[in-house]
């Protein structure tokens, strides 16, 4: 029977961008926020183990308090079936697992099926809800190709089709993630919508997007920016977020000098999310 490592980083709120990129280093790329920290998830399938991982970490971060617990596969869907409770997104969106299908008695125009598995993108992450709360208050009729980008498990892609997007452009560059994408739009039955492609914004032939979503780290975004813009038609929605509220100024100054005018940002957690458009 499987084993897994839940692991738990309590850290300063300034070192959450270094951490996280660090972490990706390391083949880590799925994460869960908590209050003073990080949590994530590891089995035998990634490339360093859990004590690699954790003596990596400590070098870099001295200060950061590190908890581990190992449990095995049994323990492991126990604990997320209790834990994952439904994620309601403006009285538009419901996120829930299967389990709880039958929980969701309100009515919502846009309903998500995900079953939780090691991966970012249940919902539940407050930089998914902030861009998801964009989407709702600023998507319109007009709006019908997307591009996502760093799309994770797809939240975003199958919230924009049954929103009335008619085709999504979805890319990431890590294989777990296209796999677990795949099952959650054919859970969706939005598949047929949505072209998935593992890759880099750089390899994407497609452009004139009404709307691009990226929901990565600011680094990803800056160094980005100039395809960003170019795959935009005009007027064209740019959703951010993944980008720390202490980075506020910075990253309003810059989408300003690259062309974009800065309609709204909202705040969630310690996070931005940042709604402009195409100048």
């Amino acid at each position: 029977m499987s084993r897994y490592n839940k692991i738990k980083l309590i850290v300063k709120l300034e070192k959450y961008e270094e951490l996280i990129a660090n972490l990706m280093l390391l083949g880590i790329e799925s994460f869960e926020e908590i209050t003073d920290g990080l949590v994530f998830y590891t089995d035998d399938t990634i490339e360093y183990n859990a004590e690699e991982i954790i003596s990596v970490i400590k070098k870099k971060f001295p200060d950061i308090v590190i908890k581990l617990e190992e449990f095995i596969e049994k323990k492991w869907n126990e604990l997320w079936e209790k834990s994952i409770e439904p994620v309601y997104i403006k009285d538009k969106i419901v996120i829930y697992p299967s389990w709880k299908k039958n929980t969701i008695n309100r009515i919502f125009p846009v309903k998500i099926e995900i079953d939780p598995k090691m991966s970012f993108g249940t919902g539940h992450n407050g930089t998914t809800q902030i861009v998801l709360e964009l989407m709702c208050n600023n998507l319109g009729e007009e709006d019908k190709f997307m591009l996502d980008f760093g799309s994770g498990t797809g939240i975003l892609s199958i919230a924009a089709i049954k929103s009335g997007v008619e085709k999504v452009i979805a890319i990431d560059t890590d294989k777990d993630a296209i796999e677990n994408s795949k099952e959650y739009f054919k859970t969706n039955d939005v598949q047929n919508s949505v072209v998935l492609i593992q890759c880099s914004i750089s390899d994407v032939k497609e452009s004139d997007f009404d709307i691009i979503t990226a929901n990565i780290i600011s680094e990803v975004i800056k160094k980005n920016i100039s395809i960003i813009y170019s795959k935009l038609k005009p007027g064209g929605k740019l959703f951010l977020s993944g980008i720390l509220i202490d980075e506020k100024k910075d990253i309003t100054e810059f989408l300003q000098r690259n062309n974009f005018k800065v309609i709204n940002i909202s705040e969630k957690e310690e996070w931005l999310g940042i709604f402009c458009l195409k100048n």
